[in-house]
Order: C-alpha cells, then structure tokens, then sequence
C-alpha cells in the first residue's frame, strides 16, 4: 500500500445519485466491515 497527501481543496455538499452510489465498488472489511471498515476495488464500467 502506498498513501500521499492531497492538499488539494474540494468543494463540499456535493449530492450523488442513488444508482451513482450503487456503482462504487464497495465491500464490508473482513475486520469490523458492517461498522465503519469497507473495501474498494476498481469500477469496470459495462
């Protein structure tokens, strides 16, 4: 795993769509996963 600071500034309160949310690849973590803990992996578009 490799991680690096982004100062980068983001504007905030930006709302997504149900289905947009459906597409981000999200898994419970093995680890606490239903708490807090989720997985990502790459979105193959169809």
């Amino acid at each position: 795993m490799q991680a690096e600071l982004d100062r980068n500034i983001y504007p905030t309160g930006i709302s997504i769509s149900d289905q947009e949310l459906k597409e981000v690849n999200l898994a419970p973590a093995k680890f606490h996963g239903k708490d807090w803990n989720y997985a990502t992996s790459p979105h193959h578009p169809k």
